[in-house]
């Protein structure tokens, strides 16, 4: 079973019709859809701070139906592999936001790949990113 998790980004672009994004979450590639917990906060923080609050979040939860994604939560797992992500990050003098590190750590914990069009991601190796 393939999973793929979905950052702000990309959810941002599906709901743009983003041909390219659309493409690979209707492909038949990916068995399970993830939206990690951070994904969702950020979603829900620019809908309440923009002029289109309801029509978007109703937009947004139709979306999600159809694509029967999870919402997945952050466990102590999570918070390992974030921990792990954060302090490589410190090492290497890479400056990332905390919720991108909630993101990856979800994708590493699921074994999945991550859909993104943040090139932020490009800089943690030990993520695996969906070819858009």
């Amino acid at each position: 079973m393939a999973s793929l998790v979905l950052d702000t980004s990309a959810v941002t672009a599906l709901a743009k019709a983003n041909p390219e994004i659309l493409q690979i979450v209707d492909s038949n590639e990916f068995d399970i859809i993830i939206i990690p917990l951070a994904t969702d906060a950020e979603l829900r923080f620019g809908y309440q701070n923009g002029s289109q609050e309801s029509t978007n979040l109703v937009r947004y939860e139709q979306m999600k139906r159809d694509m029967l994604a999870e919402i997945t939560l952050p466990d102590l797992e999570t918070s390992k592999l974030y921990a792990q992500l954060a302090t490589w990050c410190t090492q290497h003098g890479i400056a990332t936001s905390n919720n991108d590190l909630w993101i990856a750590a979800t994708a590493i914990q699921n074994g999945a790949q991550l859909l993104t069009l943040d090139t932020d991601f490009s800089r943690l190796p030990q993520v695996r990113l969906a070819k858009i």
